[in-house]
């Protein structure tokens, strides 16, 4: 199944309890729902994988996250296996790693609306990630206009570029390119 995934930078003057309200009602999910989590991302060379420890569970295993397949407007096949830490030891000891605060709200039809609050000595801001999943190929681009829509509807104010794609590749993207060459994977 397919994931359209969406990042909207967030200024620190925006009033995010406020856009994620607006977003959860444009997507139709109810707002008394939601987890909260801190997951430990380690982030390689490679885009199209990533390693996570979720709850910050250090010592645990790991959420290894790998990109199958994947489409022109962002969206992802993705595949997810739990491995032992033992097994990507040299992994762990290279990558950066950021803590990413997760405020998670979650509806029906795989729709998810996410609060990030990145802040590590790698990579920091705060973002909403929008979410669609567990689809097939076909509703992809329905489900990419749908998640544009609802930002647009919302009147989300954005202070830099969207990202559609994976929590890996986004990651990618936003930790320093400094925290890159010093911790080569």
């Amino acid at each position: 199944m397919w994931e359209v995934r969406v990042f909207v930078p967030l200024a620190p003057e925006d009033d995010a309890t406020a856009v994620c309200r607006a977003l959860c009602s444009g997507l139709k999910i109810p707002i008394q729902y939601s987890e909260q989590r801190t997951d430990l991302y380690l982030v390689g060379s490679d885009p199209s994988v990533g390693l996570k420890y979720r709850y910050g569970n250090i010592g645990g295993d790991l959420e290894l996250k790998r990109t199958e397949e994947f489409t022109d407007e962002g969206a992802e096949r993705i595949s997810k296996t739990i491995v032992s830490p033992i097994s990507v030891r040299s992994a762990i000891e290279r990558c950066p790693r950021v803590e990413v605060k997760k405020h998670r709200w979650n509806g029906v039809g795989g729709r998810e609306v996410t609060l990030l609050d990145v802040d590590s000595p790698v990579a920091h801001g705060r973002w909403i990630s929008l979410c669609i999943e567990g689809i097939p190929k076909a509703q992809v681009g329905r489900a990419h206009e749908e998640l544009f829509t609802c930002i647009k509807a919302a009147g989300v104010p954005t202070k830099g570029e969207v990202i559609t794609c994976s929590y890996p590749k986004w990651l990618h993207r936003v930790v320093t390119p400094e925290a890159m060459t010093k911790h080569p994977s």
